[in-house]
């Protein structure tokens, strides 16, 4: 989800980043324009600033914010934040499952739903 462009071999490498959820602490979308001209591929990387709060509302409108409550809550703070959220919400739903003796792999649904409520209480003001 991060930008960058690196020349190897002849070879343009681009990730052109995420429109919504970059990951690089920054809220605003990433893309990138690639452009021949006739000899050589040119990449432009761009950012531009969207209403992530409008996103955001529009997200909570649909079904999926109910059905899957964790991860739409998850995909919300990386969208307000720019930051990963779900790598370290799986190494703390573990950690969380074996400290409460819970071994069932996937998660119950009961384990899921509390290591998350746990979760956001430990980071209510990340």
């Amino acid at each position: 989800h991060i930008q960058w462009v690196w020349r190897c071999g002849g070879k343009l490498l681009v990730n052109p980043g995420s429109c919504g959820v970059a990951l690089d602490f920054r809220t605003d979308a990433a893309y990138a324009i690639l452009e021949w001209d006739g000899t050589i591929w040119q990449c432009t990387l761009r950012r531009v600033a969207y209403d992530v709060n409008k996103a955001l509302a529009e997200m909570q409108s649909t079904p999926c914010a109910k059905d899957l409550l964790v991860w739409h809550g998850i995909l919300a703070k990386e969208l307000e934040t720019g930051r990963e959220q779900a790598i370290p919400f799986l190494h703390f739903a573990e950690q969380y499952a074996t400290e409460m003796a819970d071994a069932q792999r996937p998660f119950t649904h009961d384990t899921w739903q509390a290591a998350y409520a746990a979760w956001l209480a430990q980071n209510r003001n990340d």
